[in-house]
């Protein structure tokens, strides 16, 4: 009996993965080919079919794929598989990275701009490293010899798809990978648990600590690990991930036996990839693969890091009515009148992002409605992944998003990346506009911003080397206003306003804005889209966390009688130099408030109320909405620390709704 369950379990598990494969093959997208190759910069393949498009700068026609044959690093197998693919040549991240990521004994670190082909940069030297003619570990079927780490669940599935599409380029990789692959996300059942035991594990940070802790039945599948990938290596190493990747490590330290190579004594090597590096990669590159680590920057040094394929233009706007208003009749404007318009809206929020999405579908035609899409950490995994699905399929169309699309997704012919706010972090701006102008293609990003924001704009210039090739002024909102139908209910605009209101309160401690000038900003969308000259009546706990001095509050707000400021607000300016952004991240070291930005004297820099240092929504150091580490709504730690599309703790749309513990419903992202 128990041997015809386990058959049965099996043959189930088997069954779900080639329905998964078979779905793969069948996703109809236009992906930007070169000639007769596909740049690999996400999506699937379509061979033979020449695109036109602008040739990128880094692609070398003789670059090191010929290189690399000549010398015999790459597998003949892989070789030939390139070849059935139409690749003539390799951009510039894979010609200067396969080569060192085969070489390399301890690990190296790479730099490259969004859209220029990092996952084959990495996937070229694991499939190398792993096919059976270099290597007998496949003659070992419980064994996992390569594991890739990423932020988010939808990019741990894009990788995925990217993979077995390339190993459909040869008969012999395709029979050999396409069961060898799995995917560790929320509660997906793994192949670890069958007889299919996969050796390329693409997981997010909570499901594999939570995998690796349980040693006997799945953490023994890791003792031979080879690689250990990072994409997205400066968002897993921010604040959010940085104690599950050490954590990761620690465990995966303890199971690896073999010969010790590296710092430590580490079994194992890393590859980190990311479009930004920043101090806390490098911290990790010095302890876990030396203090001399292999850097290979393809960023040179006078260029700025958003792709140079991309139109930057800064929409100078007197409000944040104005710029969110804009941005929304941009979006309805092209989808009525521009057959291939496919353009992303970033919003702060989940609340924002559920008003404008609604708002955009009403004021659309019925028919252009349709293409008008949402994806946010809030949504449910299966409902996130069909508005994607159906969004890489459309020919126009806009997907309105949080920040939670703003990292490693990758979707055909995006010609426009719109943001209607600063973003929750400097580098998040270049991951959002790196949707576009991918694999050679061109693309167009637009930044509305108000003067209240404008320390925003000067910091991407003074970091980022941001140049905008345009400059405008919004003065048309009387003309645009005549375009939208607002269908929210009351509850739906209340819920927004409040979470725009602590966005703005975060954004205030980033970036030095006025936290005051702000709010005024947000009461000024508020009596527009409701008609009203009322105050905002926003609930005691955000008003709370907002801390302004109750003159400033009354005029913005339903104020009662016992409020009473809490403290002086690192906002206003004391503790911000110039534009380099809070010292600490926080308030006034006062009142039992410590200087990481909380109210608590243990909290670590979230919002209001009483707040375990560890978590946003209960008391469980794993989690921020519930008691699950790998999502974005349900419980999660994987969706960027947990429920994260923007900002620190629980990240996408502020309006937390466990007591007073949390007074954000956020997601933690990428993009």
């Amino acid at each position: 009996m128990c041997a015809s369950r386990k058959l049965f379990k099996t043959m189930s598990i088997a069954m779900r993965r080639f329905i998964q494969i078979a779905r793969i093959t069948n996703v109809s997208t236009r992906p930007a080919l070169l000639g007769q190759y596909r740049l690999f910069s996400n999506t699937s393949f379509r061979f033979n079919v020449p695109q036109e498009t602008v040739a990128p700068k880094e692609s070398d026609p003789e670059g090191t794929l010929v290189k690399l044959r000549a010398n015999e690093k790459i597998d003949p197998v892989i070789s030939e598989t390139l070849n059935n693919l139409n690749f003539r040549a390799l951009t510039k991240v894979q010609d200067e990275s396969i080569g060192p990521a085969i070489d390399e004994e301890n690990g190296l670190v790479v730099r490259a701009k969004t859209g220029t082909g990092k996952t084959l940069a990495y996937l070229i030297p694991i499939l190398n490293q792993l096919y059976p003619s270099r290597s007998h570990s496949l003659k070992n079927k419980h064994r996992v010899f390569h594991l890739i780490i990423v932020p988010t669940r939808d990019l741990a599935q894009q990788i995925e798809r990217e993979l077995t599409l390339f190993c459909k380029g040869h008969p012999e990789l395709k029979k050999i990978f396409l069961t060898r692959v799995d995917v560790l996300t929320g509660s997906v059942r793994s192949h670890l648990e069958s007889l299919f035991n996969p050796s390329i594990v693409i997981a997010t940070p909570g499901r594999l600590i939570r995998t690796l802790e349980d040693k006997k039945r799945f953490g023994i599948r890791f003792r031979d690990l080879q690689t250990v990938t990072l994409d997205e290596a400066d968002r897993l190493l921010d604040a959010g991930f940085g104690k599950d990747i050490d954590r990761i490590h620690e465990l995966l330290t303890e199971l690896n036996v073999g010969p010790q190579r590296g710092v430590d004594g580490l079994t194992f090597k890393y590859l980190l990839y990311s479009a930004t590096i920043d101090k806390n990669v490098s911290e990790f590159a010095k302890q876990k693969i030396g203090e001399n680590f292999k850097y290979i920057d393809c960023v040179n040094e006078e260029d700025t890091e958003a792709h140079e394929n991309i139109r930057q233009v800064l929409v100078q706007t007197k409000s944040f009515n104005d710029s969110i208003h804009a941005a929304l009749a941009h979006c309805i404007r092209n989808i009525e009148d521009e057959a291939d318009f496919k353009g992303v809206l970033f919003l702060p929020t989940v609340k924002a992002v559920e008003w404008a999405y609604d708002t955009i579908k009403s004021s659309c035609s019925r028919i252009n409605g349709r293409q008008v899409y949402k994806v946010n950490g809030q949504m449910t995994q299966a409902a996130r992944d069909r508005n994607l699905l159906l969004f890489r399929r459309s020919q126009r169309g806009v997907l309105v998003a949080t920040d939670v699309a703003a990292r490693g997704l990758d979707f055909p012919d995006i010609t426009t990346v719109l943001q209607a706010s600063a973003s929750s972090e400097i580098a998040s701006y270049i991951h959002k506009i790196g949707r576009t102008g991918r694999a050679g293609k061109t693309g167009e990003a637009f930044l509305f911003s108000h003067e209240a924001e404008s320390r925003f704009v000067k910091q991407l210039q003074k970091e980022k080397q941001i140049e905008f090739n345009e400059t405008i002024t919004y003065e048309d909102f009387q003309k645009d206003r005549e375009l939208f139908k607002y269908s929210s209910h009351d509850d739906a605009i209340v819920e927004a306003v409040q979470s725009l209101c602590l966005f703005y309160s975060q954004a205030s401690n980033q970036y030095g804005f006025s936290t005051f000038k702000c709010m005024q900003q947000v009461l000024e969308f508020y009596r527009e889209i409701t008609d009203s000259n009322e105050k905002l009546n926003l609930e005691r706990k955000y008003l709370s966390v907002l801390n302004l001095p109750r003159h400033e509050a009354e005029q913005v707000f339903e104020v009662p009688d016992d409020y009473r400021q809490n403290g002086r607000r690192g906002g206003s300016g004391s503790r911000f130099n110039k534009f380099d952004g809070p010292k600490t991240g926080g308030y006034q070291r006062n009142n039992g408030r410590n200087d990481r930005g909380g109210y608590k004297s243990d909290s670590r820099g979230g919002y209001g109320g009483s707040r375990d240092r560890d978590n946003y929504r209960s008391n469980n150091r794993d989690n921020y909405r519930s008691n699950s580490r790998d999502g974005y709504k349900s419980n999660n730690r994987d969706g960027y620390k947990s429920n994260r599309d923007g900002y620190k703790g629980n990240r996408d749309g502020y309006k937390g709704k466990s007591g007073g513990s949390s007074s954000y419903e956020r997601v933690k992202d990428y993009d």
